[in-house]
Protein backbone atom coordinates (compact mmCIF):
# COMPACT_ATOMS: atom_id res chain seq x y z
CA UNK A 1 0.00 0.00 0.00
CA UNK A 2 2.92 2.16 0.91
CA UNK A 3 4.26 2.00 -2.55
CA UNK A 4 1.03 3.30 -4.40
CA UNK A 5 0.68 6.29 -2.32
CA UNK A 6 4.32 6.75 -2.58
CA UNK A 7 3.71 6.74 -6.26
CA UNK A 8 -0.18 6.44 -7.51
CA UNK A 9 1.33 6.24 -11.50
CA UNK A 10 2.09 2.49 -9.99
CA UNK A 11 -1.62 1.97 -10.86
CA UNK A 12 -1.65 3.16 -14.31
CA UNK A 13 1.41 1.28 -15.46
CA UNK A 14 0.50 -2.18 -13.51
CA UNK A 15 -3.56 -2.59 -12.00
CA UNK A 16 -3.18 -5.90 -12.32
CA UNK A 17 -2.09 -6.74 -8.90
CA UNK A 18 -4.60 -4.54 -6.89
CA UNK A 19 -7.43 -5.93 -9.14
CA UNK A 20 -6.73 -9.44 -8.40
CA UNK A 21 -6.35 -8.88 -4.38
CA UNK A 22 -9.60 -7.27 -4.68
CA UNK A 23 -11.30 -9.81 -6.89
CA UNK A 24 -10.00 -12.39 -4.41
CA UNK A 25 -11.15 -10.65 -1.29
CA UNK A 26 -14.59 -10.84 -3.38
CA UNK A 27 -14.58 -14.55 -4.03
CA UNK A 28 -14.09 -15.66 -0.67
CA UNK A 29 -16.79 -13.39 0.05
CA UNK A 30 -18.89 -15.41 -2.33
CA UNK A 31 -17.91 -18.77 -1.47
CA UNK A 32 -18.95 -17.55 2.28
CA UNK A 33 -22.45 -15.92 1.56
CA UNK A 34 -22.82 -19.13 -0.88
CA UNK A 35 -22.03 -21.26 2.04
CA UNK A 36 -24.57 -19.80 4.14
CA UNK A 37 -27.51 -19.58 1.77
CA UNK A 38 -27.46 -16.43 1.18
CA UNK A 39 -27.96 -14.29 -2.09
CA UNK A 40 -27.17 -17.58 -3.87
CA UNK A 41 -28.07 -16.57 -7.47
CA UNK A 42 -26.90 -13.28 -7.74
CA UNK A 43 -23.35 -14.43 -6.15
CA UNK A 44 -23.66 -17.48 -9.46
CA UNK A 45 -23.98 -14.55 -11.96
CA UNK A 46 -21.21 -12.23 -10.40
CA UNK A 47 -18.76 -15.02 -10.22
CA UNK A 48 -19.79 -15.67 -14.10
CA UNK A 49 -19.30 -11.85 -14.63
CA UNK A 50 -15.65 -11.91 -12.50
CA UNK A 51 -14.12 -15.57 -14.63
CA UNK A 52 -15.64 -13.56 -17.67
CA UNK A 53 -13.66 -10.37 -17.07
CA UNK A 54 -10.75 -12.72 -16.11
CA UNK A 55 -10.85 -14.47 -19.55
CA UNK A 56 -11.42 -11.34 -21.94
CA UNK A 57 -9.18 -9.29 -19.59
CA UNK A 58 -6.43 -11.56 -20.15
CA UNK A 59 -7.00 -12.06 -23.81
CA UNK A 60 -7.28 -8.11 -24.23
CA UNK A 61 -4.05 -7.51 -22.13
CA UNK A 62 -2.08 -9.62 -24.33
CA UNK A 63 -4.07 -9.02 -27.56
CA UNK A 64 -3.11 -4.95 -27.16
CA UNK A 65 0.28 -5.90 -26.12
CA UNK A 66 0.98 -6.15 -22.44
CA UNK A 67 -2.11 -3.02 -21.53
CA UNK A 68 -0.63 -0.72 -24.46
CA UNK A 69 -4.33 0.99 -24.23
CA UNK A 70 -3.24 2.09 -21.04
CA UNK A 71 -2.08 5.61 -20.54
CA UNK A 72 1.65 6.18 -20.57
CA UNK A 73 2.41 2.20 -21.71
CA UNK A 74 3.78 1.44 -25.03
CA UNK A 75 2.58 -1.83 -26.50
CA UNK A 76 4.92 -4.37 -26.62
CA UNK A 77 3.80 -7.37 -28.80
CA UNK A 78 7.71 -9.91 -28.22
CA UNK A 79 7.87 -9.06 -32.46
CA UNK A 80 5.09 -11.23 -33.24
CA UNK A 81 1.08 -10.35 -34.54
CA UNK A 82 -1.03 -9.90 -31.72
CA UNK A 83 -2.67 -13.07 -31.93
CA UNK A 84 0.49 -14.84 -32.25
CA UNK A 85 1.90 -13.33 -29.04
CA UNK A 86 -1.39 -14.51 -27.19
CA UNK A 87 -0.86 -18.11 -28.45
CA UNK A 88 2.72 -18.02 -27.58
CA UNK A 89 2.52 -17.21 -24.06
CA UNK A 90 -0.41 -19.58 -23.45
CA UNK A 91 1.82 -22.26 -25.13
CA UNK A 92 5.12 -21.10 -23.07
CA UNK A 93 3.24 -20.61 -19.61
CA UNK A 94 1.10 -24.05 -18.79
CA UNK A 95 0.02 -21.80 -15.52
CA UNK A 96 -1.67 -18.97 -17.72
CA UNK A 97 -3.26 -21.82 -19.95
CA UNK A 98 -4.20 -24.22 -16.69
CA UNK A 99 -5.97 -20.49 -15.26
CA UNK A 100 -7.73 -19.81 -18.73
CA UNK A 101 -9.28 -22.91 -18.83
CA UNK A 102 -9.95 -23.09 -15.37
CA UNK A 103 -12.02 -20.21 -15.33
CA UNK A 104 -13.73 -20.96 -17.97
CA UNK A 105 -14.78 -24.33 -16.34
CA UNK A 106 -15.79 -22.16 -13.26
CA UNK A 107 -18.48 -19.83 -15.50
CA UNK A 108 -19.86 -23.14 -17.16
CA UNK A 109 -20.49 -24.40 -13.52
CA UNK A 110 -21.72 -21.46 -12.07
CA UNK A 111 -24.20 -21.30 -15.26
CA UNK A 112 -25.06 -24.48 -14.20
CA UNK A 113 -26.02 -23.66 -10.78
CA UNK A 114 -27.62 -20.67 -11.35
CA UNK A 115 -29.70 -22.69 -13.72
CA UNK A 116 -30.59 -25.82 -11.24
CA UNK A 117 -31.63 -22.77 -8.50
Amino acid sequence: MRLITADPALLINHPRPLAFVLSAIAIVFGIYLVLFGFLEKPIYVLGILLMVTYIVGYFAWHLTGHGGFLPGRKPHYHGVAPHEAVVNHLRGDSLALVAVVTETLLAMILALLYWRE
